[in-house]
């Protein structure tokens, strides 16, 4: 939670402790938000960004539904 951390996003913390958590390298992840600030999260992380329902922060990976991840992940 971000009680848990030092840093707020954009800070690459919080998803930095996940992927270390789970022993997964940034490459081997990918980040769902729905904010700019997910977005640069994201970014920061050097992971990959799938936007949901804003087509605004959309950088080519948009879902509208959840099931349609899928396509994505592929």
């Amino acid at each position: 939670t971000a009680l848990d951390v030092r840093n707020a996003k954009p800070h690459p913390e919080s998803v930095k402790r996940i992927l270390n958590a789970f022993r997964l390298r940034p490459e081997e992840a990918v980040f769902v938000g729905d904010s700019e600030i997910d977005r640069r999260t994201a970014e920061a992380a050097e992971i990959r960004f799938i936007a949901y329902k804003n087509r605004q922060i959309s950088n080519g990976c948009l879902i509208e539904d959840h099931r349609e991840i899928l396509k994505w992940l592929v």
